[in-house]
């Protein structure tokens, strides 16, 4: 297999199992969606938030929520393609390590000159290392969104009150 013939097989590969996942997410009610009006919410200032009807801040609490399981739903979609890559890599890998470095050379170097020495897993090693940046910029968003969904139906619950 020449070397283009693997890059192809590596990206129809993860194609295949996404669409597969996809199907599984959908198939258990999970085809969670980008909300439209999430942005806005994120972007309230105070005197636009002072304005809001009860309803309108029920509106977006659920804008927010539904904004915070689709960015979870994103991580755990990178965060599944890195396993995928790393377990297909250590397979492709496994019985080469050893041919690598010296006794005194560290198993992380080692595995990391065996990918270097192959194309297919050093695509591999690409999608696992872009996947993880997506993840470490996503991280912690999710809650922090939900924190604000949480504190808009706060703010409902006052302003019904008053």
């Amino acid at each position: 297999m020449s070397g283009q013939e693997g890059l192809k097989k590596v990206n129809q590969r993860l194609e295949d199992l996404e669409r597969v996942l996809l199907e599984f997410e959908k198939g258990v009610g999970l085809s969670i969606e980008q909300s439209p009006d999430a942005s806005n919410a994120l972007n309230l200032k105070k005197e636009q938030l002072s304005k809001m009807s009860p309803d309108e801040c029920g509106e977006l609490a659920y804008a927010l929520a539904q904004q915070s399981a689709y960015l979870q739903k994103e991580i755990n979609k990178y965060s599944q393609r890195i396993h995928w890559a790393n377990t297909n890599i250590d397979s492709m890998i496994c019985s080469q390590v050893d041919n690598y470095g010296s006794r005194y050379t560290t198993y992380d170097n080692r595995r990391m000159l065996a990918i270097k020495d192959n194309e297919y897993t050093m695509k591999l090693y690409e999608i696992s290392v872009q996947s993880q940046r997506v993840v470490d910029r996503l991280a912690y968003l999710p809650s922090k969104i939900s924190y604000m969904s949480k504190t808009l139906l706060e703010l409902q619950q006052t302003k019904r009150r008053s």
